[in-house]
Formats: structure tokens, sequence, C-alpha cells
């Protein structure tokens, strides 16, 4: 079993060392329902990358085309009712794989990433500013400035939103959880959820997924207001943690931060938002 599972306030909390780690747990309470989750992840990195991508490149000897198609052939597969063989699968994916193969399963239908890395998904209106380079587009950007709020949405074709809470330095890094940031970024993932036909983001079924490298300091997971986050622990279907140690060091931005720290922190939380 590469999961450990807590019951607080009766709220189920799955551990585990690496993000991809997390598709079992995510399996194991799919099955208890009869539709997909939309995910709510908190991650330093996207994790948006093709299920199989680096297992498939190896498996075909680095040929970038049998690479392509194997991973085709295994994406096409995806399945979730089975926990030996989601076994087997885990291991064939990398940290950064498993969200594409819950979609290609059924597991999750809808993703929303906030995240230090990526760009924010751009809306109907940026991308018809920035995505044209007909001669036409330039002289229209070096005429008029880019669009503004309010925007309009599409879905992307992943089903993948992304969110970016730029945290590279110490002062942006310290609010992550802080109800204000969180209820700003929250305001721009709702209008990009319309887009795609969800009317209130924080009332569907959803998972909250939390990846621990995306705490980078102390002060981060110790908010001074973080009641908006205890209010989704409230009502999440149910909560996955990534411990992710290596990255945890790799990104911190204080050279006393370790998962140890941040997993005991969060709990806590966690139990404060459930009591």
């Amino acid at each position: 079993m590469e999961y450990t599972v807590k019951m607080i306030g009766g709220k189920a909390v799955y551990i585990v060392d690496e993000h991809h780690q997390a598709l079992m747990p995510w399996a194991i309470e799919r099955r208890k329902t009869t539709r997909p989750f939309v995910l709510l992840t908190f991650d330093y990195h996207t994790d948006t990358r093709p299920a199989f991508l680096h297992y498939a490149f190896s498996a075909s000897g680095q040929d970038k085309r049998n690479a392509a198609i194997l991973r085709r052939e295994m994406s096409s597969a995806a399945a979730y009712g089975d926990d030996d063989s989601l076994a087997e699968t885990v291991k064939k994916l990398r940290n950064d794989e498993h969200i594409d193969y819950a979609i290609e399963a059924g597991i999750i239908k809808k993703v929303f990433v906030f995240s230090f890395e990526g760009n924010t998904t751009w809306s109907v209106q940026e991308r018809q500013y920035w995505e044209d380079e007909s001669p036409q587009g330039v002289m229209k950007r070096m005429k008029l400035p880019p669009p503004l709020p309010p925007y309009t949405y599409e879905e992307p074709e992943n089903g993948i939103f992304i969110i970016n809470t730029g945290g590279s330095v110490i002062k942006s890094a310290n609010r992550i959880l802080e109800s204000g940031f969180l209820m700003d970024k929250f305001a721009a993932a709702a209008t990009m959820a319309a887009g795609s036909g969800i009317n209130c983001l924080t009332e569907c079924p959803f998972v909250l997924d939390i990846d621990l490298d995306y705490f980078t300091t102390a002060k981060s997971i110790q908010p001074d207001d973080a009641s908006f986050f205890y209010n989704l622990v409230k009502k999440a279907q149910f909560i996955t943690i990534a411990k992710e140690p290596d990255f945890v060091i790799r990104h911190r931005l204080e050279n006393d931060l370790d998962s140890d720290y941040l997993l005991d922190k969060l709990l806590r939380h966690i139990g404060q938002a459930m009591s």
C-alpha cells in the first residue's frame, strides 16, 4: 500500500510520499460515487504532463514515434476499478503524470491547479489578443492595451485550468493560505469554472489535493487568517497530501523547512477546521 489514511473529524485524509501515488486514493473514493470529481490542487508544479510519457519513451527505446503510439494505447485503457492493476499503473507513472491519467480514467472531470509554475489559463479575450500573429494582430497590439476583466473562458481541451499563485519570493510565498489571497484566486477560478458549466466551484463534489512543496516558508503554512482554507477542508469530499520531501527541500526558501514539519502543521490545520 502506497498511502496512509487518517480520519480527522470524519474527513478522510490520504497521505502519500510521491504525488502520483495519490491516484490510488482518488480511485478508491471514485468507486464510492456515480460521477467523477473536480480536483482542486495546490502544488509548486502544475503536474500536467501526459500519462506514461516517461515510461513509453523508455520502453520504446527512446523512439519518439513508437513512444507516442504506446502512450496513446496505454492511456486509452485507463481505468480505476481494480486495485492490483491500478497499483501496476502507478508504478509506470511519474509524479507529474497522474492528473492526466485520472482524467482519462474518468476519476476526475475538471481540474483547477493553483501553482507557482505555469501561466494562468488565458481568457477568450486574452487569447484573441495575444495569439494573433498576423500583421493585423501585431498592429492591433501596438495600438491597443491588453484586455482587462471581466473575462470569459472556454474549457481547455485537457480540462485543466491553471491559476498562477506567484510565490517565487518570500513575500508572495508567505500569503498562499491567507483568506484574502485565496478569495482573490478563487474568484478567478470561479470565472473559469463558469465557462465549463460549474456554477459554484466550492459546492460541487471536489477533492482537495495538496503537495507539500507548495509551502516554501514557515509562514506560508501558518497564515494569520485561514478561514477560507478551513472552509475548503470542510467542504472537500476527501483530502490527499503528497509529502514530496525532495521537492520540499529543492524549493524551500528557508533551510530548516522539511516535509515532516509541513505535514504536522497541515494536519493540525485540518484538525482545527474539522473541530
